[in-house]
């Protein structure tokens, strides 16, 4: 059995002294606990998870655990904190509130030794709305993320050097941080493989009210800074997908309208009625078609994009 370890998990907490061991409990697999790290980032916590996350470490000395404390403030500076600290070939970054099933972490070590790609993708079981099936795809990577946020937290691994040569996380977004790394990293063109595994055997993703349609009307600035950012990006990386930036942009001014800031959502329409790629009367169609519907109008933009 190799003793080298090769994956490094990356876990951010802030208050989740009730939770965090669940995540870390289906973290716990003794076939490869020689394989795999964990680093658990304690952001500035002020209810008892340090602690909580001290004393499970103490009762699992079989694995390779460490845990920080800082105060940097948001989960892109913890996450950037724990890739810091990363001395293996692959990373991965994980949130307190999910769960990976059982044998999932194993499958994935197994997957690494053998893999000459730069990342590692799988669809995972979301437990909020909609279908508990998110698939990950490695084929029209763009769209895929663009569309789907294939490359969101807790749905892949990647060599630590990509995230290093990407930059690490966006420290000044509040919202859509995976989404517009994920653009970074494929504007690096790396090789993408798929882990062949039923969603329901890999991780279960827990929706935390952080969709867009829930919380735009807080705050919608967060969200609407995020795709200018990467709508920036996109501008360099690929442009011939800024359509799907006018596409997202309709769906967000939708989602602003419906919590009733309807100057914020005007002016946001016009934002993704201005772009080049998707004509003007098909981003309204997909702005109206999205507020009476909620869903399904990507793939009207798909004949554009």
């Amino acid at each position: 059995m190799k003793c080298d370890y090769i994956l490094t998990v990356v876990i951010p907490v802030h208050n989740r002294e009730r939770i965090v061991l669940s995540a870390l409990d289906s973290i716990a697999d003794k076939r490869c606990n020689n394989r795999v790290k964990v680093i658990v980032i304690d952001d500035n916590s002020t209810d008892l998870t340090f602690d909580v996350v001290k004393d499970w470490i103490s009762l699992h000395d079989e694995m390779n655990v460490s845990l920080i404390k800082t105060d940097v403030k948001g989960a892109s500076g913890a996450r950037n904190r724990g890739l810091a600290e990363v001395d293996t070939e692959f990373t991965m970054f994980f949130d307190s509130d999910d769960r990976m099933m059982p044998g999932f972490l194993s499958r994935v070590v197994a997957s690494l030794d053998m893999t000459a790609a730069d990342i590692v993708g799988w669809d995972v079981n979301f437990t909020g709305k909609g279908k508990p099936r998110r698939i990950f795809s490695a084929e029209n990577v763009w769209m895929n993320h663009l569309v789907h946020g294939a490359l969101s937290t807790q749905r892949f691994v990647a060599r630590t050097s990509i995230f290093r040569t990407a930059g690490g996380w966006n420290e000044k977004l509040e919202a859509w941080t995976d989404y517009e790394l994920g653009v970074r990293l494929l504007g690096l063109n790396p090789k993408i493989e798929k882990l062949r595994l039923d969603y329901r055997k890999t991780v279960e993703v827990n929706y935390t009210n952080e969709s867009i349609t829930d919380n735009a009307s807080k705050n919608p600035e967060r969200w609407i800074r995020a795709l200018d950012v990467v709508e920036h990006s996109l501008k360099i990386l690929s442009p011939r997908d800024l359509g799907w930036i006018q596409y997202r942009r309709a769906i967000l001014a939708a989602a602003i309208n419906g919590n009733g800031q309807t100057d914020i959502a005007r002016n946001e329409l016009k934002k993704a009625i201005d772009g080049s790629r998707i004509p003007a009367n098909v981003v309204k169609m997909i702005y109206c078609l999205h507020h009476i519907f909620g869903r399904g109008t990507w793939l009207i933009a798909s004949l554009y994009c």
